[in-house]
């Protein structure tokens, strides 16, 4: 009897020693004082990093925390890259190969994940882009398509015809169809219909859009030249040609670039 009472001291003293070490890891689990001790390593944090994926098909990356700050480059739908600070004014700071820049939190979602995973992840997607020049991350200023290209573009069909259901620059065009056939001339593909375009790119107000934003009314869209006026196919009567932005009431103001 008196060995069982020396065993039982012998393991509680164990056990108190364990829980007092200053900084200790371990967690003492005795189930029966008189059998096994159970120890159970404490799960060490993990560092991890907040990541954004893209959500829209183009995102631009601008200098800054809105859209009059320049586009520094563009990024694809699915793309994911590391969030290196905190979102302002719903903008969010991320960095893409060597250029740090701001993306809008409208087009992007944010998760944390571990963070040597996502640096296996970035690695294995800088060796998927080798020999493309990362054309699908990272635009020049002088190579990406800029608002006032695409209304140099489309002023060269003034005086053509409307022709309702055509997508034609030169044999007719209606205003729908006319939209999506400049841009397509810069590879940047729109939807069909008015009602589709309100949900493309994202949305900016009136007294900010820029050359090559989209203005859509009830039932009709044409491409914001600036100074107040629009390109656009406007009728029968008219064609394509040039009117103000605001003859009727602007349903939204949509920007792709």
């Amino acid at each position: 009897m008196k060995q069982v009472h020396i065993k039982q001291k012998l393991i509680a003293s164990a056990i108190v020693g364990a829980l007092m070490i200053p900084g200790s890891a371990m967690i003492v689990d005795a189930a029966d004082a008189d059998e096994n001790v159970n120890v159970v390593s404490q799960v060490a944090g993990i560092d991890q990093v907040t990541v954004a994926t893209v959500t829209a098909d183009v995102l631009n990356v601008r200098a800054g925390q809105g859209t009059d700050f320049q586009i520094l480059l563009q990024v694809l739908e699915q793309e994911r890259y590391e969030v290196t600070g905190d979102s302002i004014n719903g903008w969010y700071p991320i960095t893409v190969g060597d250029v740090d820049g701001w993306v809008s939190g409208e087009w992007i979602t944010t998760e944390k994940v571990d963070k040597d995973e996502f640096a296996e992840e970035e690695k294995q997607a800088q060796k998927d882009s080798v020999g493309t020049a990362q054309e699908t991350v990272a635009l020049q200023s002088s190579s990406y398509t800029t608002g006032q290209q695409v209304i140099d573009f489309a002023c060269q069909f003034i005086g053509n015809p409307y022709v309702w259901g055509g997508t034609s620059l030169t044999s007719g065009a209606d205003c729908s169809g006319f939209v999506q056939s400049v841009y397509a001339n810069f590879g940047i593909s729109l939807p069909r219909t008015t009602w589709d375009m309100e949900n493309i790119g994202y949305e900016v107000s009136y007294e900010q859009a820029q050359p090559g934003d989209l203005i859509l009314y009830d039932g009709h869209v044409g491409l914001y030249m600036g100074d107040g006026n629009i390109v656009n196919a406007m009728n029968e009567a008219d064609g394509i040609g040039i009117c103000t932005a605001t003859y009727a009431p602007i349903v939204t103001v949509r920007r792709v670039l």
